[in-house]
């Protein structure tokens, strides 16, 4: 089952604490409109884990804090998602 947009913010929040990415409920408030809602994608419990890695590799490349910022979010959901057609 796939969780709800509480669930999913919660899951998010627990993993960015866990792999040390400071945790903004606006970027992650961006993420589920921009992405979710707008793009009609399904949440899966997996993908904050999987958002969180990408932020953390795309931070030390860019040299930056890791965190869920817009900007950041973005290029984690450009990594990670892969859109065919």
């Amino acid at each position: 089952m796939d969780p709800t947009f509480d669930e999913f913010k919660e899951i998010f929040k627990r993993v960015a604490e866990q792999k040390g990415v400071k945790y903004n409920d606006a970027g992650v408030n961006y993420l589920l409109q921009d992405f979710y809602i707008k793009g009609n994608h399904k949440l899966r419990a997996n993908h904050p884990r999987d958002l969180c890695d990408q932020i953390v590799d795309i931070s030390h490349y860019l040299g930056k804090e890791a965190e869920t910022t817009p900007e950041l979010i973005d290029r984690a959901v450009q990594s990670y998602f892969v859109e065919l057609g």
